[in-house]
């Protein structure tokens, strides 16, 4: 994967992100998505069931705790596979934010506090970018190279 950034949500202050689950989604609706891995914390039957009908996507997110009395037609039908694991990918993302760009904003007004962690998220994006260049130079050397040594 890219581990490029592809949606943000920003709040004024500290809540829980869950409620952003779908709407951060919906931006990537027509995208062609093959699973998306989520921790317990998005264990709902409407956020499986909108990964499965709008996204046609599978869900990769583990039952947080049991399924209860009422586990729902998508719950029940929760299997995990080596997909899920690629949510390492976000956690490493977020970590190579934090070391290069520091975590805490220094912008005093919501709405600076906001650009800044937009521009940090670009800066972030545009770094990895520039790597996923080298490497893709890289290869296609080494394509090259080893073609004209046959």
């Amino acid at each position: 994967g890219s581990m490029l950034v592809l949606g943000t949500s920003i709040h004024k202050m500290y809540r829980n992100d869950t409620r952003d689950f779908i709407p951060l989604l919906a931006k990537l609706k027509g995208k062609k998505l093959s699973f998306v891995s989520a921790d317990k914390a998005y264990d709902s039957e409407s956020n499986r069931q909108y990964v499965v009908e709008e996204l046609h996507s599978k869900p990769e997110i583990p039952i947080r705790g049991s399924l209860g009395r009422r586990p729902g037609f998508y719950r029940k039908r929760n299997t995990l596979t080596r997909a899920y694991h690629q949510r390492s990918k976000v956690e490493t993302a977020f970590s190579v934010m934090k070391r290069l760009y520091k975590p805490n904003i220094k912008a005093t007004t919501v709405r600076q506090q906001r650009k800044e962690a937009l521009f940090k998220v670009l800066a972030y994006n545009i770094r990895r970018l520039c790597k996923l260049k080298e490497f893709a130079i890289l290869w296609l050397n080494h394509r090259i190279s080893t073609r004209l040594s046959d």
